[in-house]
């Protein structure tokens, strides 16, 4: 009864111009294996007919003189004519499967996005490829440079051109020539990127693959392990800092791994920062920028547990700003005493050992609170970033000497007079392939002076929670 009324739906959207392309390869299928279907499909053209010419009708229409076929076939036998009949609905049903095969135009459906362009790094493409551009199943090229892909199943893609794929799903590809490094989480495993050689399946890994243009292939795998299925063979499987090479003739053959051949991804290293939730038992200091990493240095400053009715925002500690001055010898008339500052150096050169040229972008984000001490308080707060060429030893003379600064941002925040919230406030820069250091600046302003050079300049004010974080942009194959 079930599959009757299947059919009948079926039937009903066919002639009502309203099938889908899906149903219509059901109701061909049906029509083709079941001469109950051909029956019925019969009847409802009959009862399809019936009706249009009904309702074209006049309402008092004179009975019609038969026609020459209505009078032949009272003559003709009823033998005869149920083999007609039979013969008219075979005919019918092929009609219709030759009608459903015909070509139609294509329809014009919504892009399906499987994921969104990461970092770029010189890429050349007909197509204009922008950070953050949703890209859709179809056709990719570059022509040289790398671009990265991030899956919306969490899988990262880096391509490096010359390189042409094809995206077919979030967790499918077809790797035409080029190369590319593929990491993939275990929330995507069975990621599979096609080749002309045969295909690689992820077991929740990284590895690199390598399709030349006379169709040899490459896999590499840096971590976990891949399947790689060729064709007439039994499945490969590949272990980190094993590869395998594919000729032309479809031969394999495993040799180590060597992820210098390959694009590199992005890396993330998330907080290098000394003490960023201002945990009791490490000091801050108060003598201006310091000169080294490792170390919280500037404006008098103090970690406290909780007080004035606010509590730190992490942990057992956060940092008090006390007053706009610091204890540096010198006399420093650069120096703005509009506000209190904590200083922090993050010293690039080791991140940088392996690749000199390597771009970073840094993320800087801080809590900030305070009490209300009525219309005099102060409230805002504000978080940089700056980077320099050099030696952290000379942090201090470059921050004075503005003209050595190659990039800086910094953002701010007005906050409210409720001290039980803690609010944000983040700083992004792109740090330029020559810097060797960067300076973290946590600062509150004094926005509202005081008119007495006594007075307490700041009476409640807190920073916590600090998170520094550096992504290292793709760097392409060294070999």
């Amino acid at each position: 009864m079930m599959e009757d009324k299947r059919l009948a739906r079926l039937l009903d959207g066919h002639f009502d111009g309203t099938l889908k392309s899906a149903d219509r390869l059901e109701l061909e299928t049906l029509l083709r294996e079941s001469e109950q279907a051909r029956a019925e499909y019969w009847a409802h053209a009959q009862l399809h007919s019936d009706l249009h010419g009904a309702l074209r009708l006049p309402a008092a229409a004179p009975e019609p003189r038969p026609t020459p076929m209505q009078r032949w076939r009272h003559l003709m036998p009823r033998p005869a004519r149920r083999i007609l009949a039979h013969a008219a609905v075979v005919a019918a049903c092929l009609a219709f499967v030759w009608w459903a095969r015909q070509p139609t135009a294509p329809a014009q459906s919504e892009p399906v996005y499987v994921a969104v362009i990461g970092h770029l790094n010189s890429v050349k493409s007909l197509q204009n490829f922008q950070p953050g551009q949703a890209i859709a199943t179809g056709e990719l090229e570059i022509k040289n440079g790398l671009l990265e892909l991030k899956f919306f199943n969490a899988a990262t893609v880096t391509l490096q051109g010359p390189a042409r794929l094809e995206l077919r799903s979030m967790d499918r590809l077809v790797l035409h020539h080029g190369r590319l490094a593929a990491r993939v989480p275990e929330t995507a495993i069975g990621f599979t990127v096609e080749t002309p050689a045969g295909k690689i399946i992820d077991l929740g890994t990284e590895f690199g693959v390598h399709v030349r243009d006379d169709g040899t292939m490459e896999t590499h795998v840096f971590e976990g392990e891949v399947d790689v299925a060729l064709p007439r063979q039994s499945t490969h499987r590949l272990t980190a800092g094993t590869a395998l090479n594919v000729s032309t003739e479809g031969t394999a053959q495993e040799a180590p791994a060597n992820p210098a051949q390959f694009p590199r991804s992005v890396t993330q290293l998330d907080q290098l920062l000394l003490n960023p939730g201002f945990e009791p038992g490490t000091p801050v200091y108060s003598y201006g920028i310091p000169h080294a990493p490792g170390r919280w240095s500037g404006d008098l400053a103090v970690i406290t547990g909780p007080e004035m009715g606010i509590q730190p925002k992490t942990g057992k500690g956060m940092l008090r700003f006390d007053r706009s001055i610091h204890l540096l010898t010198e006399e420093d008339t650069e120096e703005s005493h509009a506000a209190s500052e904590q200083w922090q150096i993050i010293d690039l050169r080791p991140l940088k050992a392996n690749a000199p040229r390597a771009a970073f972008t840094a993320t800087a984000r801080a809590y900030f609170n305070r009490i209300d001490a009525g219309a005099s308080t102060d409230t805002r707060f504000e978080i940089g970033l700056y980077a320099y060429a050099g030696t952290p030893t000379d942090a201090h003379a470059h921050w004075k000497n503005h003209s050595r600064r190659l990039a800086g941002h910094f953002s701010g925040i007005n906050t409210d007079a409720n001290p039980a919230t803690w609010q944000p406030a983040e700083a992004r820069l792109t740090i330029p392939a020559e810097a060797d250091f960067i300076l973290l600046r946590l600062y509150a302003v004094e926005d509202i002076a005081d008119e007495h050079p006594q007075q307490t300049e700041f009476a409640g004010h807190y920073a916590d929670a600090v998170q520094l974080t550096l992504q290292r942009a793709p760097l392409p194959a060294t070999r």
